[in-house]
């Protein structure tokens, strides 16, 4: 195992009934739909990190390719077919967690079951869609290459649609210009809240976001936009402007009616990004009373979050006592490591970092050197600020107003702070990410795939970010 070399791919924090769950579906139920299979590792609480092996996502991207250039008409089937799994997935949730307190605990097991299998499906779509899309993408840069219009590339792979949370938040935040905070505008606060207080349920330890959060927001965009008006027309030229530039650039690019075909399925690939993300965070949020009536039956509190699906079930079947153990061990850090023929998970940080050594995964890499760091630019512009370093969701109550956000990526729910920031770096993403899309929405200059950004730079330090280039340079001395 040490001869290969982990590529982390997500820097987020997730529940261990999640990951526990992930390495099942990229060897089973992968392997069943496409004839391939990957071997994964996720750390908690050590690291927030999930990690594939280098060789094995080269291999699979091969696969792809050679899956998909005999039957690129496959290609148009796969989003849609995601999007009715995550429509019957939260259709599941719903059933498996509603009438809680009538049902026997076979019955809940039952519950669970029938949750863990539609949930599963689903789960495909996190993974190898990664492979299409860069599929994809290459073949659009090919065909723009032998057009002669490689100077189209950038505004035929950026998304033509944005996230949706953006422009509702504006258009409340205008509703609520002249918020005296009352009844009325409670209950418009709160119609904002019951679209979007899943949001960081992609953990499903996380809590779902409170009515202070949305205030918040709100006011953090009134502080940053004079007239939030003007702001909801440009936002709306902003997008239409980039629709244009997409039909405009398809029109003149050149390539094959079948090209055109292929760009128009990498922007659904583009679109099932924010699509997964939503649908996991909805899907927690309605399937955790199930837990919750679980935990309370078998007299636990938080710990039923630190068990996998197959534990719960045969937790509460047997109630031993053993797995509240283990799930007590978790808290202070986990990691689920699938390879080979197995899956292993460990507890505790030494164990761990033990299992990290011997599979050559090194998380150690920070580093002060050098001033300048470089990655991709996401939205133009240039800015200097003080530097926030925002690693998780507890440490959002650090950014201030005019403050320079780095962070090992966005999510959704980082709306709240975006109000308030002059610009964005990120270690992780590509031009497809949410940083990209919520950056070029808001107008936000941002560079995205720094890598080391939050190795690099630190709390306080003063921060040049010069998107145009790039480059963000940092300028304490």
């Amino acid at each position: 195992m040490s001869n290969k070399t982990w590529q982390k791919l997500l820097n987020r924090s997730c529940s261990f009934a999640f990951q526990a769950e992930i390495p099942v579906t990229n060897r089973q139920v992968m392997h069943r739909q496409i004839g391939f299979k990957v071997n994964s590792f996720c750390c908690e609480n050590l690291e927030f990190g999930v990690y594939y092996v280098k060789q094995e996502l080269e291999e699979l991207g091969r696969f792809i390719s050679r899956k998909y250039s005999q039957d690129e008409e496959a290609l148009s089937n796969i989003v849609p077919k995601a999007r009715r799994l995550g429509r019957h997935l939260l259709k599941v949730s719903r059933k498996t967690s509603s009438d809680l307190l009538s049902k026997t605990d076979s019955e809940l097991i039952q519950n669970v079951s029938d949750f863990q299998n539609t949930y599963r499906q689903f789960l495909l779509y996190l993974v190898y869609p990664h492979a299409i899309e860069s599929y994809l993408t290459r073949k659009v840069q090919e065909a723009l290459k032998q057009s002669g219009r490689p100077d189209l590339q950038e505004q035929l792979i950026i998304p033509t649609c944005g996230t949706g949370e953006t422009f509702d938040f504006l258009k409340t935040a205008h509703s609520l210009e002249n918020a005296s905070w009352n009844a009325k505008d409670l209950c418009r606060l709160a119609i904002l809240k019951r679209k979007y207080e899943s949001m960081p349920l992609w953990d499903i330890t996380s809590k779902p976001l409170s009515l202070n959060y949305f205030k918040d927001a709100i006011c953090a965009l009134l502080d940053k936009y004079n007239h939030i008006e003007r702001e909801l027309v440009r936002f709306r030229i902003r997008e239409k402007r980039i629709k244009s530039s997409f039909s405009k650039a398809l029109n003149n690019s050149g390539i094959s009616i079948k090209d055109r075909k292929l760009v128009c399925i990498l922007q659904e690939f583009i679109f099932l990004r924010t699509f997964r993300k939503d649908i996991i965070s909805k899907t927690h949020f309605i399937h955790r009373p199930l837990l919750e009536e679980i935990g309370r039956r078998l007299d636990t509190q938080d710990e039923i979050f630190y068990l996998s699906y197959d534990e719960i079930k045969e937790f509460l079947r047997t109630k031993d006592a053993s797995y509240l153990n283990e799930a007590s061990r978790r808290r202070e850090a986990w990691c689920v490591l699938a390879f080979g023929r197995n899956i292993t998970f460990l507890s505790g940080r030494k164990n761990i970092e033990t299992k990290m050594k011997a599979a050559g995964i090194n998380i150690n890499t920070s580093t002060r050197a050098g001033t300048k760091i470089y990655g991709q630019t996401a939205c133009k512009g240039k800015r200097i600020g003080i530097a926030c370093i925002v690693k998780t969701r507890r440490e959002m109550k650090k950014v201030k107003s005019g403050n320079i956000l780095v962070t090992p990526m966005t999510t959704p729910d980082y709306l709240v702070i975006l109000g308030k920031v002059r610009a964005i770096v990120t270690d992780e993403g590509g031009i497809t990410c949410h940083a990209s899309i919520i950056s070029r929405e808001l107008g936000i200059p941002c560079i995205i795939g720094t890598q080391i950004a939050t190795k690099r730079i630190q709390d306080g330090d003063r921060v040049e970010v010069n998107a145009n280039k790039g480059c963000v340079i940092i300028k304490n001395e």
